[in-house]
């Protein structure tokens, strides 16, 4: 867990990487009011966590790194859906840099 003042950045680091998951939320950063987090695999209607997958995490104080790799064996478990979404509100910042797939 990494916090100054209302920024907070926290994540299980490799909770069980790669491996089907299922509603739990395994890394999210907040300024104190806007969220950030991903979520692999079909989304919600509802707007559930949904991982189908969890990612490799390895985080050092203020910065993580997260990385979504899924296991080949996931296939004959009947997980589909593999995609990973990021929850970023730009619109929410007073200024955001973006650089080819980076923000």
């Amino acid at each position: 867990l990494y916090k100054y003042k209302t920024t907070t950045l926290n994540s299980l680091g490799n909770y069980f990487p790669g491996h089907a998951g299922a509603q739990q939320m395994v890394w999210a950063a907040s300024t104190g009011t806007i969220g950030t987090f991903t979520e692999s695999g079909e989304r919600s209607k509802e707007g559930q966590v949904l991982n189908s997958h969890f990612p490799y995490i390895k985080q050092e104080s203020n910065v993580a790194l997260i990385v979504y790799y899924p296991n080949w064996d996931l296939e004959f478990t009947g997980i589909e859906g593999i995609e990973v979404f990021l929850y970023f509100e730009a619109s929410r910042y007073d200024e955001t840099t973006t650089s080819g797939n980076w923000i």
